[in-house]
C-alpha cells in the first residue's frame, strides 16, 4: 500500500513549461500589436511633413502633431488625396494654357503681326509682348484705333479662359516729364490701366484683371540703341497659372515682386525680333 501511494504521489514537474509558452505568446501578440500601432508608413510620413511645412502654420502642425500617430496617417491621406486634386487641376490648366497660346500664336501669324507682337508659355503664364507702336503714340497712354483692333482679335481668347491677367507697361530710360506725367512710372501705368479699361470694356470679369507699372527697370534690351529702347518700351498681358495667382497678386515681399516682374520681362529678350 505504501509503494502504491508513493507512484499516486509522482507529479511531472515540467507542467510549467505549458504556462511559461503561453506567458510567451501572449507577449509576443501583445508586441506586434503594438508595434502595428505605432508604425507609420515612411512615405506617407514624408510626404505629410512636407506638405505641412509648406501648407500649414506652426500652430496648425502642433494641433496634428497632438492627435497621436493615427491623427498622422489620417491627416496625410487626407493631405495626399488633396495633392492628388491640385495635380489634376493643375494638369488642366496647364493644358488650356498651351491651347491659348497656339492660339495666339496662330493670331500673330495670320494678322501678320509678328513685327509688334510675340507670346510665349513661361512658368508662370502665356505672355503676350506687345511693342508700344502697337497701342500708343509717343508719350501718350491712349490706345490707337489700331491697337483697339490688335485687343479686339485677343477678346475672345481670354474669354474662355478664367485665369487672372495681369497686365504689365514698360518704358525705356528716356525720362518724361510732363503735365500729365512725372515719370516713366506713371506713363507705364497709365498704359497698362487703360489696357484693362478697355478688356473691361470688352466684357472681361474685373476681378480677373490687374494693371502695373514697371516703368524703365525691367529691360529686355540695352538702352543705348533706338532700336533697344524700342523693344523696352512695351505692354505684357500675362494670363497666369492658377497655382502661381495668388503668388502674383498677394502682397508679397517687394524681392518677390521685382523676381515676378524679372522673369516677365527678361525672358522675352529678342522675342518680338526673332520671330519668325
Amino acid at each position: 500500500m505504501k509503494r502504491r501511494r508513493s507512484e499516486d504521489e509522482h507529479v511531472n514537474q515540467e507542467r510549467w513549461l505549458i504556462t511559461y509558452s503561453d506567458l510567451i505568446t501572449l507577449l509576443l501578440i501583445f508586441f506586434v500589436i503594438l508595434f502595428s500601432m505605432s508604425t507609420i508608413d515612411k512615405q506617407k510620413f514624408q510626404q505629410l511633413m512636407m506638405t505641412m511645412a509648406k501648407s500649414m502654420s506652426v500652430g496648425q502642425s502642433h494641433i496634428v502633431m497632438n492627435q497621436g500617430n493615427t491623427g498622422l496617417i489620417a491627416q496625410s491621406n487626407q493631405l495626399s488625396q488633396a495633392q492628388k486634386i491640385q495635380e489634376q487641376k493643375d494638369a488642366i490648366d496647364a493644358k488650356q494654357l498651351d491651347r491659348l497660346y497656339k492660339e495666339v500664336q496662330s493670331y500673330i501669324k495670320q494678322n501678320h503681326l509678328q513685327n509688334n507682337m510675340s507670346v510665349t508659355n513661361e512658368n508662370i503664364g502665356v505672355v503676350v509682348t506687345m511693342k508700344d507702336v502697337a497701342l500708343f503714340a509717343t508719350g501718350s497712354d491712349q490706345l490707337t484705333p489700331q491697337s483697339r483692333h490688335i485687343l479686339d482679335g485677343l477678346v475672345p481668347l481670354l474669354l474662355q479662359m478664367t485665369n487672372d491677367i495681369d497686365v504689365a507697361g514698360y518704358t525705356d530710360n528716356v525720362p518724361i516729364h510732363t503735365a500729365q506725367f512725372a515719370s516713366n512710372w506713371e506713363l507705364s501705368a497709365m498704359r497698362a490701366i487703360n489696357v484693362v479699361h478697355y478688356l473691361i470694356s470688352k466684357n472681361i470679369d474685373p476681378s480677373r484683371l490687374a494693371g502695373i507699372g514697371y516703368g524703365a527697370y525691367h529691360p529686355v534690351a540695352s538702352n543705348a540703341t533706338p532700336l533697344g529702347r524700342q523693344s523696352n518700351r512695351r505692354v505684357n498681358l500675362v494670363v497666369l497659372r492658377k497655382s502661381d495667382a495668388n503668388l502674383f497678386n498677394s502682397p508679397a515681399p517687394s524681392t518677390a515682386k521685382q523676381e515676378i516682374g524679372n522673369q516677365i520681362g527678361t525672358t522675352l529678350s529678342g522675342n518680338i525680333n526673332n520671330t519668325p
